[in-house]
């Protein structure tokens, strides 16, 4: 659990690289079984909390296939519409590979063309070496089960941020950078095109900032930039540089936090302010939130 994990660095960030090449299963069945978008977004997956798992999108037959992936035991299922499991395969100690041939089976037996199912990604990944002919592997601390703890207070905060925003994206997950994210339109030009925008959302790890962290990034078509706003965030969050700049409060700050409700609240406070100090920087009215 999260309360004993000192940091959110090492042993998170190992257990979130494997899980992030395991999703890719599910990525690349949204690419060959799900009806194309052109956002791309057919590839793209939900984040179940009720059951703590990775879930494709309906993946077609009569049985409305969906691919699932739990983090903390490190499986794949396939199951039916209902959810009720069809056919598993544990990743632990094997290689893309190899679950890519099994998954093949499986998918024909199902009623798919399975293949047609390929690792063949249309996007960049990092260089993790699991992606390179190294094995999966679930790591034997509690790391996994943090990760999944750490996306389920994601996604149900997400979830109730979203509502203030008439035209939110659904929270999901994209396969090529992980983030678990809403995207949330705020103006449109006479063609309908945004002018402004709010992205939120959890990312992983990377050549920035080197562990999982909450953002909040103000966007506009007509800017080349925007300024950090004079006012501090509250409590451990800061505004990260750049162009545009991103409210950002990093996974170690609420894993240093010991109960779950105190984390929540420094979380509320967090979005609450990141989000009027956004709509600012935009020149939009700012919004008050009532999400509990």
């Amino acid at each position: 659990m999260l309360d004993n994990i000192e940091t959110a660095s090492n042993a998170l960030n190992k257990a979130t690289e494997q899980v992030h090449a395991a999703a890719q299963f599910l990525g690349m069945a949204g690419k060959y079984f799900v009806p194309a978008k052109d956002d791309d977004s057919h590839t793209n997956m939900a984040w179940r909390s009720d059951l703590a798992c990775f879930s494709t999108q309906n993946l077609g037959t009569e049985q409305n296939l969906h691919l699932l992936l739990y983090p903390e035991s490190f499986v794949l299922h396939l199951v039916n519409g209902d959810f009720e499991s069809l056919a598993q395969l544990s990743l632990n100690g094997r290689s893309m590979d190899e679950v890519a041939g099994e998954l093949r089976g499986l998918f024909s037996q199902h009623g798919l063309d399975g293949n047609a199912f390929k690792l063949d990604f249309h996007y960049d990944l990092p260089d993790y070496p699991v992606l390179n002919g190294g094995k999966l592997q679930r790591l034997s601390d509690e790391s996994h089960e943090a990760f999944s703890v750490i996306r389920s207070l994601a996604d149900q905060i997400l979830y109730k941020y979203s509502g203030l925003f008439e035209h939110a994206s659904e929270t999901r997950t994209w396969p090529h950078h992980f983030d678990h994210a809403i995207y949330c339109p705020l103006t449109f030009g006479e063609d309908g095109e945004v002018q402004k925008s709010l992205g939120m959302g959890l990312a992983i790890h990377d050549g920035s900032i080197p562990e999982q962290y909450f953002y909040i990034r103000p966007w506009e078509k007509d800017k080349a930039r925007l300024a950090v706003p004079d006012k501090d965030l509250p409590d451990n969050a800061y505004w990260f540089p750049g162009d545009f700049p991103m409210a950002v409060l990093k996974i170690s700050s609420l894993i240093d936090i010991d109960k779950d409700l105190a984390r929540k609240e420094q979380l509320h406070n967090y979005l609450q302010e990141g989000i009027q100090q956004s709509l600012k920087m935009l020149q939009l009215p700012g919004l008050y939130s009532n999400a509990d």
